[in-house]
């Protein structure tokens, strides 16, 4: 196949099998790679699941980035969006495949010198240069987001040259929640300031899904914070009302309730996410979505356990130990075992102390029996006796003083 039949092919792509139709695609990126030619059509969707022009775009752009992951390919991808992909379009098209990129390259992050060097080349576009310093200063975010570096991100999207020459979107939502998250995740800003620009994008009239998802993992990264489970469920909750058949809003809620110790209902949630997760596209995205959805369903189904386990110990509290506050705290609940093993010397005390009384009243009878005078008997049967209550009252003493010792809070 040669770029000459590329686009034939890919007008009757609509009607291929869904992983013929990425293998067609796959191909036909090749084939514009190999001619170092640009996909010459026009895209009239952000429809990456079907739209054949779009994924061969997308198949094209992501083999650019992992043969060259820098600030360059990013500058010469936002030029073709600009005159390839439809305005109205643009806004998806743009967010997924910055940020889709930079999570992709996040191992290689440019220097300091090659951020100032493309900032000094976007500023001489002129016209457009403010479209593609948005989209190399979200693809330089998202790098900094796949790696959890929370400062540097919030940094970079507060005052870097790159963002200040996106001029008006630089206020755009996605930015936005870029800063949010490295706020979030950051020790050295408040939380407050943090919720305030999760508030601002998630609030924004142009909050679209990829600013949805970055202000959702922004919240679930970020550093503990009291409200943390009930902000991240309930903007969750949000999202999947919105996007009913997306597995990424699921898997966020999912997320939340498991934060919030809702462990039935993130069992069900993360199921659904689990479900909806389609197996279409690169086959190593989707088996990592994968293996992140299973890691947090075990961890799910191990809080429910835990939570199980907690719930009958209280029951046996109550049973057990009357005396005792009603509603014992999760730690005395964990020292549960401990105070049991504090109740079992005492009772291995009394049962060997009742041995050794039986040992002592068969030896006496044994005494009484034999071949000795009156007062020989007598003396010898006093003595064993006294050994024996000597010897018990000891065990008592000596285990009520370990008993006593293991109680002492540390």
């Amino acid at each position: 196949m040669d770029s000459e039949s590329v686009m034939a092919r890919l007008r009757a792509a609509g009607a291929e099998d869904s992983r013929d139709r990425d293998r067609l695609c796959e191909r036909a990126a090749k084939v514009y790679l190999d001619e170092k030619l640009e996909p010459p059509f026009t895209v009239r969707s952000a429809d990456f699941a079907t739209d054949a022009f779009l994924i061969c775009a997308d198949r094209y752009w992501r083999l650019r980035f992992l043969a060259e992951p820098s600030v360059r390919t990013a500058a010469a991808c936002a030029v073709w969006l600009t005159s390839h992909v439809e305005a109205e379009h643009r806004q998806a098209v743009e967010e997924k495949l910055a940020l889709g990129f930079g999570f992709i390259t996040r191992d290689t992050v440019d220097t300091d010198a090659a951020l100032t060097q493309a900032a000094a080349q976007v500023a001489q576009l002129g016209t457009g240069a403010s479209d593609v310093a948005f989209f190399v200063a979200v693809y330089h975010a998202g790098k900094l987001r796949g790696n959890f570096w929370f400062d540097a991100l919030y940094d970079f999207t507060s005052w870097h040259r790159l963002v200040e020459l996106a001029g008006e979107r630089a206020t755009d939502p996605v930015l936005t929640a870029l800063k949010a998250f490295g706020a979030l995740g950051s020790r050295r800003i408040t939380t407050e300031h943090a919720l305030g620009l999760v508030h601002d994008a998630w609030s924004s009239p142009r909050r679209s899904r990829a600013v949805t998802d970055v202000c959702l993992n922004g919240l679930s990264a970020a550093s503990p914070f009291d409200t943390q489970g009930t902000e991240l469920r309930d903007r969750a909750k949000e999202a999947v009302a919105v996007l009913p058949d997306d597995h990424g809003m699921w898997y966020w809620l999912a997320y939340g309730q498991h934060l919030c110790a809702e462990h039935e209902a993130a069992c069900v949630s993360i199921d659904k996410a689990l479900a909806l997760l389609p197996a279409v596209g690169g086959r190593g995205s989707h088996e990592l979505l994968q293996e992140q959805y299973r890691r947090r369903r075990d961890m799910i189904q191990d809080g429910r356990r835990h939570a199980e386990m907690l719930a009958a110990r209280e029951r046996r509290w109550g049973q057990r130990y009357p005396e005792l506050p009603e509603h014992p705290s999760t730690a005395q609940l964990a020292d549960e075992p401990t105070r049991e093993a504090n109740h079992a010397p005492l009772a291995w005390g009394a049962a060997v102390s009742a041995t050794f009384v039986a040992v002592i009243a068969a030896a006496s009878r044994s005494v009484a029996l034999g071949d000795m005078t009156l007062g020989e008997r007598l003396g010898a049967v006093s003595a064993l006796w006294g050994i024996s209550a000597g010897t018990v009252v000891l065990v008592l003493v000596v285990l009520g003083l370990l008993r006593r010792r293991r109680d002492v809070p540390r």
